[in-house]
């Protein structure tokens, strides 16, 4: 009787000190590898067979990669930018073009494999007003399932930035970014957009100058960044 009561309390103790899993499911096809318990492999295919792994951290599950669509998730094409399209209208202080676009980084279509493509805010947004909430609700450029992150979301993920080491994933392969119609710190910085407004021309953007070192700007509608989805 009295082993048979040990044994319950010991029972007892051991479901007591169990923790809770991840709060996002892990899909037994995308298998997270053991050496990385935070990546999960092949997490979302885009519109164009773009297959991206994504990272696990806080509650957020992230692109762990830029994204290289060519298309919505409806299947509308996002055109092409052109060299010295961007223009300012002074009389009416408008910034053209003002629809949407995509650039490769630094001017070369070999870079887009490795570092995505460049987009601008009207090609995120995909038509969608700029949204402050968390989460954004805004899925924009992203695939289905996934959204593009508010200032919210990325001051979430600032929290968790010591839990990110030397393999910092959105330090890896920086684009930089397309600033009127000159390209400037690829492979130095990553840039990456949000859905939050500054103003009727300006959007937030983030940008790590290290792999923990996470800082916020405005830039100009018109200028191109990177886009790293998150999971609704």
């Amino acid at each position: 009787m009295k082993i048979k009561l040990l044994l319950l309390c010991i029972m007892a103790f051991i479901t007591a000190c169990e923790r809770p899993g991840p709060e996002y499911p892990i899909d037994p096809n995308n298998p997270v590898n053991p050496e990385s318990p935070n990546i999960i492999r092949n997490a979302v295919k885009d519109v164009d067979g773009n297959n991206y792994d994504a990272i696990c951290i806080g509650n957020q599950v992230w692109m762990s990669t830029n994204l290289k669509t060519t298309r919505y998730s409806d299947g509308t094409a996002i055109p092409m930018g052109e060299d010295g399209d961007v223009y300012h209208d002074h009389e009416n202080d408008i910034y053209y073009p003002n629809e949407p676009r995509r650039y490769c980084p630094n001017g070369n279509e070999s870079n887009v494999n490795d570092y995505g493509y460049l987009y601008n805010w009207q090609a995120v947004m995909n038509g969608c007003n700029s949204s402050t909430n968390n989460p954004s609700g805004i899925r924009g450029v992203c695939p289905q399932g996934w959204h593009v992150p508010s200032t919210a979301e990325w001051e979430e993920l600032r929290i968790h930035l010591s839990e990110l080491d030397d393999s910092n994933s959105f330090f890896l392969f920086p684009a930089g970014n397309r600033s009127g119609n000159y390209y400037s710190a690829f492979d130095k910085y990553p840039y990456f957009w949000t859905t939050t407004e500054c103003a009727i021309n300006s959007a937030y953007y983030y940008y790590f100058s290290s792999v923990i070192d996470l800082h916020s700007l405005a830039s100009s509608k018109t200028n191109a960044n990177t886009v790293r989805c998150i999971r609704d």
